[in-house]
C-alpha cells in the first residue's frame, strides 16, 4: 500500500506528524521500474523497514559515430 500514491505508512503513536503528499516511494519505484529495476522495503528486526533498490548492470557502450564530411 504505501507503493500507492498519496498514501501513507501508519505513524507510531510518539512520532511527529507527518508531513508530505506520499508520493515518493511511488515515484522511486516508478523509475526503477522504467529502468528494469526494481524498488523493496524490508523489515527491521525491532521495527521501520529499509529500502531496497535493484537495477540492471550492463556495459555502457558509446554510440558509434559517424566521420564529418
Amino acid at each position: 500500500r504505501v507503493f500507492d500514491a498519496f498514501q501513507r505508512g501508519a505513524a507510531a503513536t510518539d512520532a511527529p506528524p507527518q508531513r508530505g503528499a506520499g508520493v515518493g516511494l511511488a515515484l522511486c519505484r516508478l523509475i526503477a521500474r522504467a529502468h528494469g529495476g526494481e524498488l523493496v522495503l524490508i523489515d527491521r528486526e525491532g521495527g521501520g523497514c529499509s529500502a531496497e533498490c535493484a537495477l540492471p548492470a550492463e556495459s555502457a557502450q558509446a554510440p558509434a559515430m559517424e566521420a564529418a564530411p
